[in-house]
């Protein structure tokens, strides 16, 4: 079966409706979305649409985060001024006493990468990952290959859209009548940790 990595960003929500365009069996697909607890809300709602308007159930996994005792109170309130239930990023900023810096910027494999790999470990079939990177996105990304095997998640890795351009991606939404994240209307370039606390101005 095939596995989408589902962000609420453009080129995922591309590459969710390019699958039904080459006709993929909808049983051989499956959607996780890798929730930080540093989403915007305007992300959270776009799963939503997305799920309601594609008819489609995405698996929304986090890192399950322990909170210390001592740091229980003020998590608390932190969930309360951003009015949510749950926030692994807060949670590992609290327990290490840091945000992610430098040489230490620990969120991405603690808060997306070793979530998924639970998940995978946890499915009854050998998945191809499927991810929306473009090779126009960055000088970084211009190397990757369509398909490489990744032993990390110890599975293939799938990128159908690495030669697309933004113009093809913005096409597709029109295409299907789908509407994109509401931030990239409100001008910014990426919709994941919202506010990356690593972004430039």
């Amino acid at each position: 079966g095939l596995l989408l990595s589902v962000s609420g960003g453009k080129d995922s929500t591309a590459m969710i409706l390019y699958m039904k365009e080459i006709a993929i069996d909808q049983d051989k697909l499956e959607y996780v979305f890798m929730d930080t607890g540093w989403e915007s809300v305007e992300t959270y709602s776009y799963l939503d649409y997305l799920e309601s308007n594609l008819d489609i159930k995405i698996n929304r996994i986090r890192a399950k985060v322990k909170i210390k005792d001592e740091h229980e109170d003020i998590y608390r309130t932190c969930l309360n001024l951003m009015g949510r239930e749950h926030s692994s990023f807060v949670a590992t900023i609290l327990n290490k006493t840091m945000f992610p810096a430098g040489a230490f910027q620990w969120c991405t494999s603690i808060l997306k990468i070793d979530p998924f790999k639970l998940f995978l470990n946890e499915l009854d079939y050998q998945p191809i990952s499927c991810v929306g990177i473009r090779r126009a996105e960055s000088k970084r990304r211009s190397n990757y290959s369509e398909w490489e095997f990744n032993d990390g998640f110890d599975c293939w890795v799938w990128r159908p859209l690495i030669d697309w351009n933004e113009s093809q991606i913005i096409e597709i939404h029109h295409r299907h009548n789908v509407k994109p994240n509401p931030l990239y209307l409100k001008g910014s370039h990426r919709v994941g940790c919202f506010p990356c606390i690593r972004s430039n101005k």
